[in-house]
């Protein structure tokens, strides 16, 4: 389980010319869709009318390679709306300022479509990124980049809600997968960092400490048959001082070292209580 195909989280204990456009995405190791920007956008500074400069008029220019743009124009610069054709059936349509993509727009390509807002060339505020069924983002983007409070879908169900830093999920968030396991907390560079609470769909929870993606630090774990362990986590494994609770009374309070009792603890059961030094779950030596 996990974000993405590098996520640690265990579920157990066990636990030319003018071309066509491009627009570029700047990937992440840990979902690869983010960042979305276009290149080849013709530009025409060399064009130019015998009409005044400063009047807004409505024109059809064509380019090189059957790229055509139809809207309106200040001078020789696209501004007002307009739209923009590519030959391979891309176009961008809305507003243009100083010959720049500027304002309330919609770019689509064959495989994806961006709508929202555009300042210079960029995206900035409100945006909805598609990627065919794969990807989707509702969001707010800043200088190309997800910056704020944003909702990522994935093909497989899951999906994220909560704050973005460059790109990158940081900051309070929300992260459901498809099968119900739910986390609320804290994202740093797209992963679980800080406080949060993990809840399986089988009821199990770990409320605590996370680092990268692993249960790491001071926490508890509420495993749905009953049984709890309050203490210190070392990258998923029980490790330092902690509590552990069955059912049934039973109790164990000292060290641990990967998952096993080490080092000096308690074991109280049946009313009787062993007090001694463990060696990788068993008891070595006893007062």
């Amino acid at each position: 389980m996990g974000i993405c195909q590098t996520t640690q989280i265990k579920k157990d204990d066990n636990l030319q010319n003018l071309q066509a456009p491009i627009l570029y995405t700047k990937k992440s190791p840990q979902l690869g869709m983010h960042n979305a920007y276009i290149e080849n956008l013709p530009f025409i500074d060399e064009f130019s009318h015998e009409q005044e400069q400063w009047k807004v008029r409505r024109a059809q220019h064509r380019y090189n390679n059957d790229i055509i743009y139809n809207g309106q124009w200040m001078g020789n610069k696209r501004n007002g709306i307009g739209r923009l054709d590519w030959g391979d059936g891309s176009y961008y349509e809305g507003n243009w300022k100083n010959d720049q993509i500027d304002g309330n727009g919609r770019f689509v390509s064959k495989n994806f479509v961006v709508e929202g807002q555009w300042q210079t060339n960029k995206l900035n505020g409100y945006v909805i990124y598609k990627i065919d069924d794969i990807y989707k983002y509702e969001g707010y983007w800043q200088e190309d980049c997800k910056q704020g409070i944003g909702k990522e879908q994935y093909d497989d169900g899951s999906h994220y809600i909560g704050n973005f830093n460059q790109n990158v999920k940081s900051g309070i968030g929300i992260y459901i997968w498809n099968d119900g396991t739910k986390y609320e907390g804290m994202f740093q560079m797209d992963l679980l960092n800080g406080q949060g609470l993990l809840k399986w769909s089988n009821g199990s929870y770990y409320q605590g400490e996370f680092l990268n993606n692993y249960l790491h630090g001071q926490g508890c774990f509420q495993w749905n048959d009953g049984r709890k362990y309050e203490g210190n986590y070392l990258y998923d494994y029980k490790n330092g001082y902690g509590k552990y609770f069955w059912e049934n009374d039973q109790k164990y309070e000292g060290f641990w070292k990967n998952d096993k009792w080490n080092g000096h603890g308690i074991l109280t059961k049946n009313n009787q209580v062993i007090e001694g030094e463990w060696n990788q779950g068993k008891l070595e030596t006893n007062k």
